[in-house]
């Protein structure tokens, strides 16, 4: 009966994550609320909540194994994660273990519970979700986001890159920057999943496949995740109300926002012999400065090397000589 119950509880688990799909903390949080749910119906079926005891050690595992593989950043030391998780597997193993060994059986049921359930009287459902279900699975589910910090997130890469592209044209007077991948075909899971540690990540707002925050300079830092321009042409004209005239400016506005105009410079990390596929709107009145190094290298000297070649430029706007 209880191994038929897990089952069940980590079928509904698993569903919801497939359900959602927006970001892998708060994904697994529903998930766990939903397992919490499911286990705590057989606990009232069969009149036992001592079925929550093994979900303690059983799912914190679980939840470590689904960040590891699901939420993973690059940058992360994968020998730390698979360390951690092992330990938590360890942990989990030992703990369930001992439960399985030392419980009597459906027969028995922790001491505690019952003065939780009669004092309650009437309420005595409610107390059992709350107490001795909902108010454990929260705090277990606390205690493991250490674990997310150690498995998924990368906790320099990203910040510290961003951070040296803000300092840097800050003091050259830019109000906003936006950073795109240069090409690629991912599911829409995993952009959903990168845009969750987005959000997370930066403390951002979100607008379909864009993150965005105000930076400690006061340059509003976008981050788009969607890797073909033409798909962004699209999404903008979908975002059009029907009633709006479709023209230039309404276009651009919804294809930059929330940055106010198009950009002066774009800098594309690359060979200088093609272009990126996820640029279209902004190759027609920018200037495009190729730099041959990936992402991971960039750093204020090579901002401004961009600069510089920037502001030598006579700038046309897409016109040519006469």
């Amino acid at each position: 009966h209880v191994t038929f119950a897990y089952l069940v509880t980590l079928g509904v688990a698993w569903a919801t994550l497939q359900v959602l799909g927006e970001s892998p903390i708060w994904d697994m949080f529903w998930a766990d609320i939903a397992a919490t749910i499911a286990i705590f119906i057989f606990s009232r079926l069969y009149k036992n909540s001592s079925f929550y005891d093994a979900y303690w050690s059983v799912i914190p595992p679980l939840i470590a194994l689904y960040w590891m593989l699901e939420a993973t950043a690059s940058g992360v030391d994968s020998t730390r994660a698979w360390l951690v998780v092992i330990l938590v597997w360890l942990w989990g193993i030992r703990l369930t273990a001992n439960w399985a060994t030392f419980w009597p059986g459906l027969e028995h049921e922790d001491w505690r519970y019952g003065p939780i359930k009669s004092n309650a009287g009437k309420w005595d459902a409610l107390a059992d979700f709350s107490a001795i279900h909902l108010f454990p699975t929260v705090i277990v589910f606390v205690a493991c986001l250490p674990v997310y910090a150690a498995v998924a997130m990368d906790a320099t890469s990203w910040s510290k890159r961003i951070d040296t592209v803000v300092d840097s044209v800050a003091a050259m007077g830019a109000q906003w920057i936006t950073v795109c991948p240069y090409e690629g075909d991912v599911s829409q899971e995993l952009k959903e999943a990168l845009v969750g540690r987005l959000v997370e990540s930066l403390f951002g707002t979100r607008r379909g496949d864009r993150v965005w925050h105000v930076s400690r300079r006061g340059v509003v830092v976008i981050v788009d995740t969607c890797a073909d321009g033409r798909q962004r042409l699209v999404d903008a004209v979908a975002a059009l109300p029907e009633s709006a005239e479709i023209d230039e400016e309404a276009l651009k506005q919804a294809v930059l926002a929330p940055a106010l105009d198009d950009p002066d410079l774009v800098i594309i990390f690359g060979d200088p012999t093609r272009l990126p596929p996820s640029l279209v709107w902004e190759l027609a009145y920018s200037e495009l400065v190729f730099l041959n190094v990936p992402w991971s290298d960039f750093d204020a000297e090579h901002v401004e090397m961009a600069v510089d070649d920037f502001e030598r430029r006579e700038r046309r706007f897409g016109g040519v000589d006469s």
